[in-house]
């Protein structure tokens, strides 16, 4: 079994912080870090995709945020707001093309 896997966006330097699983207890509890899941998918080029980050289908396809809802990983449409679909195989075919923390201008 894979243990679960998450990444920290510190808000105060505006960087991601690796996290042991020590640190882990008090980082979740602080106002200071954004905690994000790994979906336990890879996009086309395996890089792992988690929660927060903005997918791609190809250059002209529409951008799509990954985000937790209702118990499970979805995309939702950049555009509108209220789409969400679950996200399943088409990972494989998508592409990580940055996330809502260091790339906010894609989100336009």
């Amino acid at each position: 079994m894979r243990p679960i896997k998450f990444r920290a966006w510190d808000k105060r330097i505006n960087k991601w912080r690796e996290m042991d699983k020590f640190e882990r207890m008090a980082i979740l509890e602080s106002p200071d870090f954004i905690i994000e899941q790994f979906t336990g998918l890879h996009d086309k080029n395996g890089r792992e995709i988690y929660e927060g980050d903005i997918v791609q289908h190809s250059p002209a396809a529409a951008k799509w945020v990954i985000v937790y809802r209702m118990g499970s990983f979805c995309t939702q449409n950049v555009k509108a707001d209220m789409e969400c679909y679950v996200v399943t195989g088409y990972a494989s075919e998508s592409e990580v093309i940055g996330n809502i923390h260091e790339n906010p201008e894609l989100l336009k």
